[in-house]
């Protein structure tokens, strides 16, 4: 194993950490090592501000993404999972802070939009909001719709 972490891991970091193990090819050492410091290094620290600061400001329906609406809907959700795996547990998002933040990333979309009103709707109907679960699925299932109506759209040449 100690191979396969001195031929795969390039960082500059990594190496020096491999090499501080090569005269015992303690590979449990090294992996105990390299984990420690992706978990509380400044990197990670950087990394995660920067990934929370893309998910707590992106649209879609502003010409920067080129995929589905669907497609940014779950890469928004992975860069949530992503930012949630970089932070212990006491530092993730609240499913209700979640929800407000996707409900933003997708509001310059009106079929989209409409989905946070059907929401609204039946919190005041049933006088208990949905959660963040049930509010993705709604979402996705209304960016499957969208997505199908408007390849059918840009097929006919109604662009």
């Amino acid at each position: 194993m100690y191979a396969v972490f001195e031929h795969t891991i390039h960082t500059d970091k990594g190496k020096a950490i491999v090499r501080a193990y090569e005269d015992s090819y303690d590979a449990q050492s090294v992996y105990r090592e390299l984990a420690a410091y992706a978990l509380q290094s400044t990197k990670l620290s950087i990394d995660a501000q920067e990934i929370l600061g893309y998910i707590s400001s992106t649209q879609v329906g502003t010409g920067s993404w080129k995929g589905t609406t669907l497609s940014f809907i779950l890469h928004w959700q992975e860069q949530v999972h992503l930012y949630e795996s970089m932070m212990p547990s006491s530092d993730h998002l609240s499913d209700g802070l979640k929800q407000t933040m996707l409900e933003n990333a997708v509001s310059l979309i009106d079929d989209l939009h409409q989905v946070k009103s059907q929401a609204d709707q039946i919190k005041a109907h049933t006088q208990k909001g949905l959660t963040y679960v049930q509010y993705s699925n709604l979402l996705r299932s209304a960016a499957t719709t969208y997505d199908a109506k408007k390849s059918n759209t840009t097929r006919s040449g109604q662009v």
